[in-house]
């Protein structure tokens, strides 16, 4: 593992630096790890029981000597006889995010060198206190070097899980897209944003609708008829239905490339805003489900089998010789952004296409697409670009985007190796979730984060700064699936901390006055300044918050994640099974294990 694929404006982006110093509170758990790539030789240092507590000085970009900033700061300096260390408290160096007012930088434009310094005034009263944990291993590679350190540090510090109501969760999620959901000039759908706190639109002349990704379009449009149906609401269902139909008879160019930005003003048109492989799959696995769902119900929608056949069919003839896709398309059909690394995004939709249609066709170009996707992207652990807008850096929705394919190609294959290679894909994107509290200074009047919440769930979004957000609230169902494929009870715990509490910030009985229960907010920084961010909701939030509560409940009858020692393992891993064999899908015959007792009534 090196920096190949980090921004230039990454704190650790130039190597030939000597102190790599960063404050803890970029970090999801505080450590270092250094390995010896010649014996294998690694050492972890851990700030053990860290106090993350700061103020509103700290937010200067200058020298602080502050009591009350608790938090430090580890790193590695020295280019010869290198030393991991820890700082106390967080001065940073020789690099920072923290900005000298006035500066402006371009996006790719590394940080100057500069140090930020913290200092504790020496005086009576002022007490100085850490304690480390250093352990000493040695790992074959620095997939399995990065795994020891982060376990080790997990079992010794990360916070306990803060219980929440996950069924009023989906309840208030469901009311919030089902109350979105209107007509505007003849084209259905949810808004991409809204404003927070008061859940208004930014801008109500200004509509748009993404199909996946960030805006999830289709995967809503799914939840809606899955709910209406369940449930016997008819308006839900027509709203759901509505959308579906929209993207279906509109989306695909001829050549069957979905266009995946619609607007409706100043007069409704396609956005001129290239095909993605990331949006393009989500939204056709949003498609997939909405199908296979009403198929259930006795409502048959042939013209959206057609629809999502017309993407794998453009799947299939654009497949490179090596198995992979670029990243980027025109509506041409020509490549753009030759990346490939994307390639594992379309392997779970054309593997559940597979098993909706009984054709065998889409299922060999996902095992041809997985043989790319095993040495270019699992054995060279190159987890990069998992975001439209960060084509080329590590982020965690590279490593979410492969745990999906792969538990997907494990389910079809059998093949230990995707198992295996799921796991490691997890063990990546679970380095990115925050799993201490860092406390939001409650001096500070202009943070938008409820103070009283704790601050673990969120994730780093990307390398190159320190935004975080919520995005792995979707991971719940995937890691206990890791759980049941491999006994290994700490993916049990990490699905228990996402499923619960990314649940923390969100509205869930009108608590944190969003304007409409359901709301979060998109992203903010748990670095200085703590609790600032876009106050705003996107639809990805919703999606990410319901889609594994729905899948929990479909695969093993429950909105939740048994505890290990609650768990009934032999029972559970037989419905996992079952779920693999169909992919969950209703025209796969699978048997689902709904728990209709606790009807939710949303009315929209």
């Amino acid at each position: 593992m090196d920096n190949s694929y980090v921004s230039s404006r990454a704190l650790a982006a130039n190597l030939s630096d000597d102190y790599f110093i960063i404050r803890e509170d970029r970090m999801p758990l505080p450590l270092v790890m250094m390995r010896n790539k010649h014996n294998e030789a690694t050492i972890t240092l851990i700030h053990s029981e860290p106090d993350g507590s700061n103020c509103l000085a700290d937010y200067e970009a200058g020298r602080v000597i502050d009591g009350r900033i608790q938090v430090a700061s580890l790193g590695v300096f020295s280019q010869e006889n290198t030393a991991v260390a820890l700082y106390y408290p967080a001065t940073e160096g020789e690099r920072s995010y923290i900005r000298i007012p006035g500066q402006r930088r371009g996006r790719n434009k590394p940080q100057p060198k500069r140090w930020v310094e913290r200092f504790h005034p020496v005086q009576a009263g002022v007490r100085h206190t850490y304690k480390v944990l250093i352990n000493l291993s040695e790992q074959f590679d620095f997939p399995k070097a990065m795994r020891h350190a982060w376990r080790a540090a997990y079992e010794d510090i990360h916070s306990q899980v803060v219980e929440t109501d996950i069924q009023a969760s989906y309840e208030a999620s469901i009311k919030l897209i089902a109350d979105w959901s209107k007509t505007t000039k003849g084209a259905p759908g949810i808004p991409f944003r809204l404003r927070l706190p008061q859940g208004e639109l930014e801008d109500a002349e200004k509509i748009n609708y993404q199909m996946g990704f960030v805006g999830q379009q289709l995967p809503l449009a799914y939840h809606l008829l899955r709910y209406g149906l369940l449930y016997e609401n008819e308006e839900i269902v027509r709203k759901g239905e509505a959308m579906v139909d929209f993207w279906a008879a509109n989306s695909l160019t001829p050549e069957g490339l979905p266009r995946t930005w619609y607007n409706t003003y100043p007069q409704p048109h396609w956005r001129r805003y290239n095909t993605y492989m990331r949006i393009a799959s989500d939204g056709m696995v949003g498609a997939l489900m909405a199908w296979d769902v009403m198929q259930k119900y006795g409502h048959s929608k042939p013209e959206w089998i057609k629809f999502c056949k017309g993407f794998g069919d453009w799947l299939i003839k654009y497949q490179n010789p090596d198995g992979s896709w670029y990243r980027e398309y025109n509506w041409d059909s020509k490549p753009i952004n030759k990346g490939k690394q994307n390639t594992t995004h379309p392997i779970r939709f054309l593997i559940d296409l597979s098993k909706a249609t009984g054709q065998k066709k889409y299922l060999d170009v996902a095992l041809r697409a997985g043989e790319y996707c095993y040495p270019n992207v699992h054995q060279s652990f190159a987890y990069v670009g998992g975001t439209a807008g960060n084509p080329n850096v590590l982020d965690k929705e590279a490593g979410f985007m492969a745990m999906d394919a792969f538990l997907a190609l494990w389910d079809v294959t059998g093949e230990q190796r995707w198992i295996e290679a799921a796991s490691q894909a997890g063990d990546f994107t679970e380095t990115w979730v925050y799993s201490w509290n860092i406390p939001i200074p409650e001096e500070d009047t202009a943070a938008t984060y409820p103070k009283d919440c704790t601050t673990t769930g969120f994730s780093l979004i990307a390398t190159g700064h320190s935004g975080a957000d919520l995005f792995m609230a979707g991971g719940p169902f995937f890691f206990y699936r890791l759980y049941l494929g491999t006994g290994d009870k700490h993916y049990a715990d990490m699905a228990r901390q996402l499923l619960y509490d990314t649940k923390q910030g969100m509205d869930i009985e009108g608590s944190l006055g969003y304007g409409h229960t359901g709301l979060c907010t998109e992203a903010l920084s748990l670095a200085p300044p703590r609790g600032h961010g876009v106050n705003t909701w996107l639809p990805w939030l919703t999606y990410s918050m319901i889609e594994p509560i729905v899948k929990l409940q479909e695969a093993y009858g429950m909105m939740d994640t048994p505890t290990v020692e609650g768990a009934k393992l032999e029972e559970l891993r037989k419905w996992d099974k079952e779920f693999g064999k169909t992919r969950g899908l209703f025209t796969g015959k699978t048997k689902l294990r709904l728990d209709t007792k606790k009807k939710a009534e949303v009315n929209p």
